[in-house]
């Protein structure tokens, strides 16, 4: 994981939030709106926004901000609920795995930086898990 040099990672609004508070949005998502004991957000916002509601392309579909990466994991396909920001930004929910992967890094200028996150998602950090 590379981190700004401010350990800041951008949204592609320049909304600027550092991993560990993207994490904590991640897992806000992933604990079904709940966080510290309480409902901070409607259960029911949650499991909507975190499944399809358009089609997107072959591989993935989209939820209400959430990207729905179909990705190959063993002998099945699993839906990646994806927060993706500029650069390569991104926050995966691992639902079976009850994880939150936060990949932030400093890929600006190159070209397709989400595929890059992805491939490191896909082939260095799943395979760990």
């Amino acid at each position: 994981m590379v981190v700004s040099p401010l350990g800041l990672a951008q949204a592609g609004g320049g909304f600027g939030l550092r991993t560990r508070d993207l994490w904590k949005l991640g897992q806000l998502y992933l604990d079904g709106g709940r966080y510290g004991g309480k409902q901070l957000i409607p259960a029911e916002w949650v499991q909507r926004s975190i499944n399809a509601q358009a089609m997107a392309r072959e591989d993935a579909d989209y939820g209400c901000l959430w990207w729905l990466m179909k990705i190959s994991y063993g002998d099945a396909t699993i839906t990646v609920p994806t927060m993706a920001g500029t650069g390569g930004n991104a926050v995966f929910l691992l639902p079976k795995m009850h994880a939150v992967v936060v990949i932030t890094t400093t890929n600006y200028n190159e070209r397709q930086p989400h595929m890059l996150t992805f491939k490191l998602l896909t082939h260095d950090l799943l395979p760990a898990l």
